[in-house]
């Protein structure tokens, strides 16, 4: 599970990148217009791997704990 998470996040910032790119040309062209559905569906995708991850390494603690 925490590879594919790994996995996604590196799509995730390739993502970045290539938005990145594509919205500097826009400013230096002088045609910008922001994507607001980008811009959620990238938080609300990364809220939900951030919620998973943090369960698992939660869930992953409990399990190599030892027990009293």
């Amino acid at each position: 599970m925490l590879i594919i998470a790994y996995k996604i996040k590196l799509h995730f910032i390739g993502l970045a990148a290539w938005h990145y790119n594509q919205v500097f040309w826009q400013i230096e062209h002088g045609n910008y217009r922001p994507n607001r559905r980008m811009v959620l569906i990238i938080t609300t995708v990364m809220m939900i791997f951030g919620t998973l991850c943090i369960s698992l390494v939660l869930w992953a603690n409990k399990l190599h704990s030892p027990t009293q």
